[in-house]
């Protein structure tokens, strides 16, 4: 597995906060390439904030976002392999500038990663069993389940955008502040029989979301790999 791999590793929609996720040998010189003012040694598992550009080497490059950038060092990662997660703001914007920066960044065996890829790489690598690994890919798949009959039900774009569920709500006639687990636990209940399902599902695709963060962190080990 020669090739590096990155994407975006959190789900659609607006957050506090998104990640871009890079495996592979090249994730280090990606680094050097996409953080301004990048130190010259770099520490594993130190998270650093700096500012993400197109390439650091060009003074006029722009910057694309304020980001904390995460280097773990193979075999101590998630995938065995070396990494660097990105965690930028939530914007969907720029966390598509930050992963067209690193697909685009003229770096040989860099391209974007297959949906479960990472899990892959970590089962291959014996990261993880195959259980875990299954695990994972299940959590994924509900996830993808319920954002398809999200669309089904509303025929947004992006049903797990607030804004775009917010706003959808409006248009029924159900005015909400937030759509946050605790509020939407509140809302269920006296929501129209119409609008109830998709509050719930809104609710589990927000557990299954931590649900699989949660999967990915017990499989670490003892010595923090």
């Amino acid at each position: 597995m020669s090739e590096t791999i990155a994407a975006i590793s959190t789900a659609p929609g607006e957050a506090g906060i998104g990640v871009v996720r890079i495996s592979g040998d090249k994730s280090e010189s990606l680094m050097r390439r996409l953080m301004k003012k990048c130190p010259e040694e770099i520490e594993p598992r130190h998270a650093y904030f700096g500012k993400i550009v197109r390439d650091s080497g060009d003074p006029s490059s722009e910057v694309i976002d304020e980001a904390i950038l995460l280097y773990m060092k193979f075999p101590a990662s998630y995938t065995g392999e070396d990494m660097l997660e990105i965690q930028a703001h939530g914007s969907n914007v720029s966390l598509k500038n930050i992963l067209a920066a690193i697909l685009g960044s003229g770096i040989d065996g860099v391209r974007m990663a297959e949906p479960g890829e990472f899990t892959k790489r970590a089962f291959l690598n014996g990261r993880i069993d195959l259980s875990g690994a299954e695990a994972v890919m299940d959590l994924i798949h509900s996830q993808n389940e319920m954002t398809i009959a999200l669309k089904e039900l509303t025929d947004l774009e992006n049903p797990k955008s607030v804004k775009q569920l917010k706003d959808w709500l409006s248009e029924q006639g159900f005015e909400v502040e937030s759509l946050g687990k605790k509020e939407v636990s509140k809302l269920i209940p006296t929501a129209p029989a119409e609008l109830r399902k998709v509050l719930e599902l809104r609710q589990m695709s927000a557990k299954s979301s931590v649900k699989k963060y949660t999967a990915m962190q017990n499989m670490m080990c003892a010595d923090g790999r």
